[in-house]
Parts: structure tokens; sequence; C-alpha cells
């Protein structure tokens, strides 16, 4: 399955699921693997969840991690830096969506076991990394898939919830819309 979908800055897309491949006209060739993210024992690379991209087309991707019994393991935000290179910018999130604020500013990151959003400064003269965290505990659900609008509210789909609602940059909940399904995910 695809977790995620963003664009790469020679063309065409990526794609992620158990790798994240390139795909363009019509031709696709894996740029990042499980086995490209750091080994930690006990906890295997299930895959990549949701992926983004920033305005200088660095990619983010959340790498699901899987302990021996199938259940999730705590994950890593991975900045992929190359072919089949990449750094980890956070461990002990179970990741999920992520978007980028309108000015490329921040990143946000959903943490759908911490029940909270992982902000990551992009400032580019120094690595990505978490500034601050927004907590989405007073919601139902957990967090899932997120977007971002033009004017930086942040919309979150909540697994397990009947909703989606959007907060702002700063983590007022600014509202709430009940949905026919108890999983939205995106």
């Amino acid at each position: 399955g695809v977790g995620g979908i963003c664009l790469h800055w020679q063309g065409g897309i990526v794609v992620s699921g158990r790798d994240l491949s390139h795909v363009k006209d019509g031709n696709s060739r894996v740029i990042f693997s499980r086995e490209d993210v750091e080994p930690i024992e006990g906890l295997a690379v299930g895959g990549f969840n949701d992926i983004g991209s920033d305005p200088k087309g660095r990619i983010f991707a959340g790498a699901q991690r899987m302990k021996s019994n199938g259940d999730y393991g705590k994950g890593d935000i991975v900045l992929v830096t190359g072919e089949h290179a990449g750094v980890s910018l956070f461990h002990g999130a179970v990741p999920n969506g992520n978007a980028v604020a309108p000015d490329g500013s921040v990143l946000y990151q959903t943490d759908s076991a911490g029940r909270r959003l992982l902000v990551f400064d992009l400032d580019g003269s120094k690595r990505p990394e978490v500034s601050r965290t927004i907590s989405t505990a007073s919601l139902p659900g957990s967090p899932d898939g997120i977007a971002v609008d033009e004017n930086g509210v942040i919309w979150i789909a909540f697994h397990g919830s009947d909703s989606v609602a959007s907060i702002s940059p700063r983590g007022d909940v600014l509202e709430r819309i009940a949905l026919p399904t108890p999983t939205p995910t995106s």
C-alpha cells in the first residue's frame, strides 16, 4: 500500500510504502529503503507511512517500526539526504501525517501514539530539529493525516474518532467537524 505521495524536485512523484520510490515518465526506482534506516535492536522497519517535502525539496518520511509480535514500536522521522542515504531526526514516535507551513518555516509531524504534533524548525542553516510540541490530547482519537491551509491553520484527521479538527500554529483548537466515519485517516 501507498502511505504517502509528494513531488520530487527533478519531476515526477515520490511514493512511500515498503520503500520510497521515485516515479517519473513511467519509470520507477527505489531511492530509500527500509534497510537504509539505522537499525535498532528489537524493532524492524515495516515501511514508510506519510511523507512530505519542504520548499527546498527535502523529503521527510515517517519510518514505522514494528515489534516482533507485530505491534507498533517507536518509529523515526527520517530526512532523506540522498539516494539510499538519510538521517533520523527523531526517534520515539508513531509517525503519521506531515505537512509544511505555508512560509516553509516549520514541518508539523503527527505522533499518533503520543497524541501530539512534533514541530520541526526548517531553518536551512542547520539540521531540522523539534523546536516544540503541540498536544492533541484534548481531542478524541489519535492524530493521523494532516494538511496546512494557506492561512497556516493545521487540519488533522483523528483516527478512532468521528472527526477532523483545525488547530492554530500555537496549538489552539479552532474547530472540530464531525464525520460519518469513526476512522478518518487523511
